[in-house]
């Protein structure tokens, strides 16, 4: 039991998480000692000690909070550098050690809960230790809203304990986390919520009329059934006046012989090594300063090209080896003409700047009624708008949004973590402008969760569709320095699309603007012993998970999977397209493949007279 006051806080009823019927606050009796007996003393005193006081119609609840240490408190945004850096490193190893209890058929929805916060400054800092206020709290909304709540984990808990999405607060992400059928935890919901009743019924799927209606994510009007033997957390009791003060004594005592007892050498026993993560703050950190370096040696060689250029009076620059900064050249006029101007030609010098989606030339392949592939030439952002989809998952009780793109004329590879919570009894649609309107689609196959597997992975079979579809980069040679461009919907995008929202008001042919950025691919590396990832900086967020990253000539290189945040650098990674190949094949699927070089072709960016390029002059 913790002795030491911290800090006062007021909570909003509406962002306080509950487990079993009870506030997770309520529960942190039970939350400290699954901590201490399966993980360390150390890791349970993360989370500071609430004495909550319920207030009333006018008055606001507030929780006054408790620590084992005597020190100063101070918010870990006020420490310095050095002091920040120590106190995260603590911070990611107690964190990261405790995702082993989201398996938890009895915990694991309690300690998903605690490992939600309203901001970053419930953090603190005590005599070095980080500690939690606030915990199994958010903002008000947050906790109805899947995407919402993806995205505020990762800016506060997330950049030290990294997942894929939020820890689990309901029965459906518990299970498809762990993995685990037949079991259920107890449910998570907000306080503000009823009850929900303890009924067997399934959940159903979405039908046509409900999609028609918008295929807004929405919580089953059923909870599943508990299973026999369920654990029922009981809730902590409130202290008041001397009952308050008289265990504090006796803590007091008990601490003072514990301490004692720590100091005598060899009795101390520290716990396991914490389990692996996907990229910790160390690996994060080594990655941005090679992209730095990189970055660096890129900027001297452009001064240098830049220095040895030719400026045209058309306000063209031209290289000394004679092309145009995008790596093709000069288009030439004749009598005042520009020759075969709708024409693609080579790139075929160093590319150093990008080319823009419409001006980059590939060929697509359209699928025929009889089963034949045709060829037509297109630009490369028409071939993304018509290959790359939006992807909707709705669940038992949340509901969730990603990408992802075409591999066959009615096949869709998105990522795992997009569609888990649709496992069940849930629903999900894909939607495009090409497709025209709202489609459901079948989860044929899907593998993760990363952190787990080392696969994410899933493929959706869309009835009734012949779309066109990517081939897929079979290589290994190395991609380092070549331009991709990722292809999806990130949240923070869609959210101010009109079309978002008239397709969640019911308008099934409402559908959001695709989103592009380009890019170059920074470094690649085994990210675990079946999965090879692609470090690039063509900015991927929530959202763009399942996406397709692409290269100069419209083949699919990899699936935009999740992103990271070290030294102030997003870091964007995507599972490279070996892999999904390997996935793919594994499960009976035949796609596309190209296993050459990237012959990028381009349509010419501008007119420049031949007699004043450098090498006529």
């Amino acid at each position: 039991m913790a002795d030491s006051f911290l800090t006062k806080t007021t909570l909003e009823r509406e962002g306080i998480l509950e487990v079993s019927g009870r506030n997770a606050l309520e529960s942190h009796s039970a939350l400290r000692e699954i901590i201490a007996s399966r993980i360390s003393e150390e890791a349970a005193d993360v989370f500071a000690e609430p004495v909550l006081s319920r207030g009333n119609d006018e008055a606001p609840p507030t929780v006054s909070w408790y620590v084992p240490w005597s020190g100063e408190g101070r918010l870990l945004s006020a420490l310095d550098a050095e002091q920040r850096a120590r106190a995260e490193s603590v911070l990611t190893e107690r964190l990261v050690a405790l995702s082993s209890l989201f398996n938890d058929p009895d915990y694991g929805l309690l300690v998903g809960a605690a490992l939600h916060v309203r901001s970053d400054d419930d953090i603190w800092v005590v005599d070095g230790n980080p500690v939690l206020v606030n915990w199994g709290t958010v903002p008000p909304g947050v906790a109805k809203s899947r995407p919402r709540r993806d995205r505020h984990f990762a800016d506060t808990l997330g950049r030290f304990l990294p997942l894929s999405s939020a820890p689990p607060l309901t029965a459906s992400e518990w299970q498809s986390r762990a993995g685990v059928a037949g079991e259920t935890p107890a449910p998570v919901r907000n306080v503000d919520e009823a009850p929900e009743p303890r009924a067997a019924a399934a959940t159903a799927a979405l039908t046509a009329t409900a999609a028609s209606r918008g295929a807004t994510p929405t919580a089953s009007p059923a909870g599943p059934p508990e299973p026999p033997g369920h654990a029922v957390i009981d809730a902590a009791p409130r202290r008041s006046g001397w009952v308050h003060w008289t265990p504090l004594v006796i803590l007091l005592l008990l601490t003072g012989s514990a301490l004692a007892w720590l100091l005598v050498p060899g009795t101390r026993l520290f716990p396991l090594p914490p389990p692996p993560v996907l990229v910790d703050d160390a690996r994060s950190t080594e990655i941005a300063e090679d992209i730095n370096r990189s970055l660096e040696a890129r900027a001297e060689a452009l001064e240098a090209a830049i220095a040895e250029a030719t400026c045209t009076d058309q306000g063209q620059l031209i290289l000394s080896d004679g092309h145009l900064p995008d790596g093709t050249m000069p288009p030439v006029i004749t009598d005042g003409e520009i020759q075969d101007p709708d024409v693609p030609i080579p790139v075929t010098g160093e590319p150093w700047l990008p080319t823009g989606p419409k001006q980059v030339a590939v060929n697509q392949g359209v699928p025929g009624d009889d089963g034949t592939i045709t060829s037509r030439p297109t630009d490369l952002l028409d071939l993304l708008e018509t290959q790359t989809v939006f992807v909707l998952a709705d669940g038992a009780t949340t509901g969730n949004i990603g990408s992802g793109f075409f591999v066959a004329p009615d096949l869709v590879v998105t990522n795992h973590h997009v569609v888990a919570g649709s496992a069940g009894g849930g629903s999900v649609f894909v939607t495009s402008k090409a497709l025209g309107s709202l489609h459901e689609a079948r989860v044929l196959v899907s593998e993760g969760p990363l952190e787990i597997t080392g696969t994410d992975f899933a493929i959706l079979h869309v009835d009734g569709v012949r779309q066109p579809f990517f081939t897929l980069r079979s290589t290994t040679e190395t991609l380092k320095l070549q331009r991709v461009v990722a292809a999806g919907y990130p949240g923070a995008i869609i959210e101010t699309d009109p079309a978002y929202h008239a397709l969640l008001s019911g308008d099934a042919t409402a559908i959001p603007d695709m989103s592009v950025t380009q890019g170059i691919v920074n470094t690649e590396q085994d990210f675990t012993n079946v999965t090879r990832v692609l470090i690039h900086t063509a900015r991927i967020s929530p959202g763009n998970s399942g996406g397709p990253l692409v290269d100069s000539c419209g083949r699919a290189v990899g699936v935009n999977t999740f992103g990271r945040t070290a030294d102030e650098r997003h870091l964007n990674f995507s599972i490279a397209s070996t892999d999904l190949i390997r996935f793919l094949s594994s499960n009976g699927f035949d796609v596309s493949e190209d296993s050459g070089g990237c012959e990028a072709m381009a349509v010419p960016s501008g007119a420049v007279d031949i007699a004043e390029t450098p090498e006529q002059q």
